[in-house]
């Protein structure tokens, strides 16, 4: 087994120095622009993703061709080595390589976040890429060697070329249309992180089945029978093991957005007069203004995660506070809220994120003093209307009642 996978590897020794050179070019080229300008950061990580999937696939496509020109299978199969040692051999061997070329890009974009003081990339951004990307090449792997063990390098080749164009629908372009023909909304961040690493984690537990598809196809192309079913069952337990992923991370992502929102806290309600107009020294204001500030605490949305979220937070005012400053309500866009108003932490350590609005109402000398004696915060209701929620309504809860 050993001396299989060694064998293989060393006939990539040669292909080596122009995958570490075009990397290194590319990521080089890439830190320069990205660091000049950061807002092109997501759009321009698509270069070396794909050429990472590109020599991944063709390093083991290189293995194969080399063993296929050479007729190694044949002379291997030919001493006392079971067909299952030979396959499982290019099994390892692919993933042994795959494996290298992402731990060379996770290197660089080690690097890249180091020189930008880690403000470009969250760790959940670099683990779903890595997991994206690993999840890929495994795709890969378990798709091109059945496909190989049963026809050929060509009709394998032709295999990967239609499953990442299906790959590629899959992860970017349906989501887009089921989100918003089935939600009516677009797709949240959360959603490909979850798919991530599903993804992952159950193109992992295809590893068995495509080995024995890739032995059962091998051992009937031996024989010289048809070995379609094999393969066809491969396809589509991946198909439905993908739809059940999709719909996994689908319900998680919803859940996620959910739990955001339901997670947004009124920390209190303060209201400051001041005079309306510019006043000589000395004259008593005749109006003043009222400024009503809310603070609103989130632990769990973060500013580096699009929620893709329109509808605001609405605040309800009641009482005397509607009849003084003649305010009936407002409404706080949530995002712009929670991404731009940081103000501090409370005593437990809770985001606290604060909007300001003038009541339209000016008030007396005699009105200012009789309102702020009077003014409580049960008079302000806050509630998110979303259809990110079950119930489509949440009443926010107040932490100091």
């Amino acid at each position: 087994m050993i001396t299989l996978i060694k064998r293989d590897l060393l006939s990539t020794k040669n292909v080596w120095f122009f995958v570490l050179l075009a990397l290194g070019i590319v990521w080089a080229f890439l830190s320069y622009i990205i660091l000049q300008h950061p807002g092109e950061v997501v759009e321009l990580l698509v270069i070396p993703a794909f050429l990472t999937v590109f020599f991944g696939y063709g390093l083991v496509a290189h293995v194969c061709r080399v063993e296929d020109l050479n007729r190694v299978n044949e002379r291997v199969l030919q001493l006392p080595v079971h067909h299952h040692v030979l396959i499982l051999s290019r099994y390892l061997t692919s993933f042994l390589l795959v494996a290298i070329l992402l731990v060379i890009n996770l290197a660089f974009f080690g690097v890249l976040s180091f020189f930008s003081d880690g403000k470009l990339f969250t760790f959940n951004e670099i683990s779903t890429y890595g997991y994206l990307l690993f999840q890929l090449l495994i795709l890969i792997i378990l798709l091109y060697l059945p496909f190989y063990f049963a026809k050929s390098s060509n009709v394998a080749t032709w295999s990967i070329r239609i499953s990442v164009f299906l790959w590629l629908l899959y992860t970017f372009l349906l989501p887009l249309f089921y989100f918003e023909r089935i939600h009516r909304k677009y797709v949240p961040d959360q959603y490909y992180d979850h798919l991530g690493v599903f993804l992952f984690l159950f193109t992992l537990l295809l590893v068995p089945i495509s080995f024995a598809s890739s032995t059962s196809s091998f051992r009937l192309k031996r024989l010289r029978k048809r070995n379609l079913l094999p393969l066809a069952s491969l396809c589509v337990i991946i198909f439905i093991v993908f739809a059940g992923v999709a719909k996994i991370a689908e319900s998680k992502s919803l859940s996620s957005v959910a739990d955001i929102l339901m997670d947004t806290k009124v920390e209190n309600v303060k209201v400051k007069a001041f005079p309306a107009y510019q006043y000589d020294e000395g004259e008593t204001p005749v109006q003043y203004r009222v400024l009503v500030t809310i603070e609103f605490s989130n632990d769990s949305f973060s500013e580096n995660k699009q929620l893709v979220y329109t509808e605001p937070i609405y605040v309800q005012v009641s009482g005397s506070t509607r009849d003084y400053l003649g305010l009936n309500g407002f409404e706080v866009p949530f995002e712009w809220l929670f991404s731009s108003h940081y103000v501090g932490r409370d005593k437990e350590e809770r985001k606290r994120y604060a909007y300001e609005i003038e009541a339209p109402n000016f008030l007396t000398e005699e009105e200012k003093v009789t309102f702020l004696a009077n003014f409580t915060e049960e008079d302000f209701t806050v509630f998110i209307e979303s259809k990110w929620l079950n119930a489509g309504r949440h009443l926010v809860d107040w932490r100091k009642r």
